[in-house]
């Protein structure tokens, strides 16, 4: 009976804390490269962009799947698409600094998701399709001419 009670406390403090990693701060962050950005998982964002741009995000899961629109300084929609998950989990280096001045390097875990399906580009001003790329787990597939 006791090793049953054991294993019961062991099941539930593991769905507890597996549950404080996906809601709490302790996610992993996802970074997209593209638009040098960190984010975290099972969000919806609207974030300005360095170049005046914003970014919509629509985030499906916690190692990176979403759906992303980017639109111009006056709201124009200039390009849309997918990002399939992380293959794995990546490292980094950062470097912090503290009030005393010093410096600690502390090595963060992230996702980079992967372009993946078809990628849209558009004149923001017209809304007209100029371009598209097709993308299969992070490689730009191109057609053969």
């Amino acid at each position: 009976m006791r090793q049953f009670r054991i294993l019961f406390l062991v099941i539930i403090c593991s769905i507890s804390l597996k549950t404080f990693a996906q809601n709490g701060k302790d996610t992993i962050r996802i970074y997209l490269s593209e638009f040098d950005i960190d984010v975290h998982c099972n969000n919806k964002y609207k974030i300005s962009l360095k170049n005046g741009d914003s970014i919509d995000l629509d985030i499906l899961n916690c190692k990176g799947e979403m759906k992303f629109k980017v639109f111009d300084k006056n709201g124009g929609l200039k390009s849309e698409g997918h990002y399939m998950n992380s293959l794995d989990t990546l490292k980094r280096n950062i470097g912090l600094l503290n009030e005393e001045g010093v410096v600690t390097i502390v090595v963060e875990k992230y996702f980079e998701p992967l372009p993946d399906g078809e990628w849209k580009y558009y004149n923001p001003a017209t809304g007209k399709l100029i371009k598209t790329e097709n993308w299969v787990r992070g490689v730009e597939i191109t057609k053969v001419r």
